[in-house]
């Protein structure tokens, strides 16, 4: 299951995400017309920064546990 489908499924409207050097609250955007779409908004462009992410980096999402 891809993140994006595991966030529309469970309705998620904020997730944590855990990075080495700190962790950010982001709030969760899904999107249904024209097509479903899920956008990660506030806190994402404070973790790209605190982790020096760039455009094309790659990162790995994982969750601790399943809800759907």
């Amino acid at each position: 299951m891809t993140f994006a489908v595991y966030m529309q499924r469970g309705r998620f409207q904020n997730v944590t995400l855990h990075g080495p050097n700190e962790q950010v609250q982001c709030k969760v955007l899904i999107r249904n017309v024209p097509k479903t779409t899920v956008k990660l908004e506030s806190g994402w462009k404070e973790l790209c920064r605190e982790h020096s992410l760039q455009e094309n980096d790659k990162i790995i999402f994982e969750a601790d546990n399943e809800h759907t």
